[in-house]
């Protein structure tokens, strides 16, 4: 049987969700039925995610951008990916986040239309009017995949009714955890995990914590992630007892074998990888509305929720902290595994690309 050629490009493994579950992707298809080839087409820096350079069954191909100036870079980059696609003869070309769509659908020859795999990760309401008509002109060209419900709703409110079967939803997909580590010391620790951006919001959990000192005994703070705009901010709190900032590490273990309850403040989220990873490691997770974008934590069933406010949040982490060792806790971190497991598995992504990768195919 005649392997399926399929082309992953992106400009390189950062750290970041969609990366990560980029990566994954990369490593768990069948390479059985599919020849995968992985193109990095501005790879300044080694790449954060770096597993699949130690995979046999993947053709890396890595290429620096040789020019300093922006326009440049993106012209450079263009030519790059339309060399890349033109000197080889994939039959599905797979991208991630907005930059990656838009230069690969720009870049690539008419021979690869409805052969290219686009992953929307982010609200429309992050696009600019400019990116928005961008998208409707570049449907044609390409398979749209949402990762979450509410997502896909706003996005097809913009695209003509036939190309909307252009269109689908595939969950992110995560591993399953065979050793879940427990933080057993005295102290109680919360978790923030990922860029120390605005969009991030991090900087609300340091206030609140930092106000809220102590929650009634001896508790911390760990945020790790890229720096970020809000770096400087949460340095320049003050007094930032018992607060640990850590540079972003690919092993993610140590972190979460540190922490308590998870805190996702986000403005918004598509799916937060972070979430069912902590959620499948049976960690308590404190989740704003604005990052809860599909109701996956029901507040007080496998989470808590908060409205976005400080407020909110500090009432939040008290919760988590009062119900801290008793059978609600334990009721509320069983309901979450068992839905992260049931719902975001790596089998059950991993799967769904590969129909698509096949339905694709068999269209062309």
């Amino acid at each position: 049987m005649k392997k399926i050629r399929v082309a992953f490009i992106i400009s390189n493994l950062g750290q970041g969700g969609a990366e990560r579950q980029f990566s994954y992707l990369i490593n768990n298809v069948d390479k059985s039925r599919f020849e995968i080839t992985t193109f990095l087409y501005a790879c300044q820096t080694e790449p954060f995610y770096n597993d699949i350079e130690n995979n046999k069954n993947i053709v890396l191909l890595k290429q620096k951008l040789t020019t300093k100036f922006s326009f440049l870079k993106i012209l450079e980059a263009i030519i790059n990916i339309r060399s890349f696609l033109i000197k080889n003869e994939f039959d599905v070309v797979v991208t991630f986040l907005f930059m990656n769509n838009f230069l690969v659908r720009l870049a690539s020859p008419k021979t690869y239309y409805n052969k290219i795999v686009c992953s929307v990760r982010t609200s429309i309401k992050m696009y600019s009017k400019v990116h928005i008509v961008f998208e409707k002109l570049q449907m044609k060209k390409s398979i749209l995949v949402f990762n979450s419900q509410k997502t896909a709703n706003e996005f097809k409110k913009i695209f003509k009714v036939k190309y909307l079967k252009n269109t689908c939803i595939i969950y992110n997909g995560f591993l399953e955890i065979d050793n879940i580590n427990r933080n057993n010391k005295n102290e109680y620790t919360f978790g923030c995990l990922g860029r120390l951006d605005k969009q991030k919001n991090f900087l609300q959990v340091a206030k609140i914590f930092n106000e809220i000192g102590q929650l009634n005994r001896e508790n911390k703070l760990i945020i790790q992630g890229h720096f970020g705009d809000q770096y400087d901010e949460i340095i320049n709190l003050g007094s930032l007892k018992n607060i640990e900032l850590n540079e972003a590490n690919p092993n993610v273990e140590t972190f979460f074998s540190s922490i308590n309850t998870l805190v996702l403040p986000s403005l918004s989220e598509g799916c937060p990888n972070v979430l069912f990873e902590a959620l499948l490691r049976k960690k308590l997770c404190i989740i704003s509305e604005g990052a809860n974008t599909d109701g996956f934590i029901v507040d007080g069933m496998n989470g808590y929720v908060y409205d976005g406010s400080d407020k909110g949040l500090e009432v939040a982490m008290n919760n988590a902290v009062m119900i801290s060792g008793n059978t609600k806790e334990k009721l509320i971190i069983e309901n979450g595994y068992k839905y992260a497991k049931e719902n975001f598995s790596m089998k059950v992504m991993i799967s769904k690309y590969e129909e698509l990768f096949k339905t694709i195919y068999e269209n062309n």
